[in-house]
């Protein structure tokens, strides 16, 4: 669409520019990578806070109206147990 109006990009971390014959395909190569980056990353995130839950930890400040209990509810996931609000004991 840029081309069409003449517009070139030119993608100074990579030494990309969209008037190169082959930018297209290393355009969508590094998207590529770095969409696999990100997702690996997230992952390792997800990974380092279950292993502080695990052993006790936690990964951030309590939320919002929410207090720490050391009361276990009877479900066995690392979250469990961890951060309990009255307002979810009431019986609906």
């Amino acid at each position: 669409m840029f081309m069409h109006y003449g517009i070139f990009i030119y993608f100074a971390s990579d030494r990309l520019n969209s008037r190169d014959e082959s930018f297209r395909i290393v355009h969508l190569v590094k998207g590529y990578g770095d969409e696999r980056y990100s997702k690996d990353l997230g992952k390792k995130i997800h990974r380092g806070q279950e292993g502080k839950i695990r052993k006790g930890f936690t990964s951030g400040a309590s939320c919002y109206g929410q207090r720490t209990s050391q009361q276990y509810i009877g479900i066995s996931t690392p979250l469990a147990g961890i951060m309990l609000n009255p307002a979810h004991n009431l019986a609906a």
